[in-house]
């Protein structure tokens, strides 16, 4: 296969080499022949052959371009056809990897355990954690027992504080209540999707499309959140290796 398609390619480039020759030499020709005419001194027919020269010029001229540019197209076509398969062909087989791979381990990133209830647990507690962190826009929230319980996004933290009055001093409770009645959840199936350390990374973006209000993944062993939470991975972060 590899040696058709080099013999093939050096039959085009032959060819469009010839065209390019054969073209230089019959402009030359047609230019030699209006010269000729001209130094004749004989006005009508040096006009005439001037005029024939004009028409006949830019068609043959636009007839070589045609042609070199299917041979040029052809050829850059063939080259974005390749590329595009080898990118399908990669994505393909990063569908495949296991999420646990690609995914922050629970050990390694930020993430608050409430020690006890929601009742409890207030957003300035929140808020210290998040200052102690540079550049964490998402909080994985887990309970005593190290199970996934929400996900807070730091912007809906700074839109509550901002649009109710006293909000910085309210529990994680009063939090989210006042976002269950605007039709915002943080929970299982709202804020995040569970999926198991063995699911591929297929498996995972097929399960947080079904979930459109959810842009995060956490992993768990057998893939329920009534289990400790062993890591996460963002829809972003999920996009960014299918597409790299």
């Amino acid at each position: 296969m590899a040696d058709n398609n080099g013999s093939e390619k050096n039959v085009r480039e032959t060819i469009a080499l010839l065209i390019v020759i054969f073209s230089t030499v019959i402009v030359a020709i047609l230019a030699g022949v209006v010269i000729s005419i001209a130094a004749q001194d004989t006005s009508n027919g040096a006009d005439k052959a001037i005029d024939i020269f004009k028409t006949i010029l830019p068609v043959f001229t636009a007839w070589v371009s045609t042609v070199l540019v299917f041979y040029f197209g052809q050829k850059s076509f063939e080259a974005a056809s390749r590329s595009a398969q080898q990118l399908v062909g990669v994505a393909a087989q990063r569908a495949q990897t296991a999420i646990s791979e690609i995914m922050r381990d629970v050990q390694k990133t930020v993430v608050f355990r409430m020690e006890s209830g929601e009742e409890e647990t207030h957003i300035s507690q929140l808020r210290d954690l998040l200052k102690q962190q540079t550049r964490v826009t998402r909080l994985p929230i887990v309970d005593a027992a190290d199970k996934p319980k929400y996900m807070i996004h730091v912007s809906a933290l700074d839109k509550y504080e901002v649009n109710v009055k006293g909000g910085a001093g309210h529990t994680l409770a009063q939090f989210l209540s006042a976002q269950r009645e605007g039709g915002v959840g943080y929970g299982s199936g709202q804020g995040f999707v569970t999926v198991a350390r063995n699911a591929t990374v297929a498996d995972a973006k097929r399960l947080l499309d079904q979930h459109t209000s959810c842009q995060d993944i956490f992993v768990t062993e057998r893939g329920t959140a009534d289990e400790p939470l062993a890591g996460w991975i963002s829809n972003i972060r999920l996009e960014e290796y299918l597409t790299a």
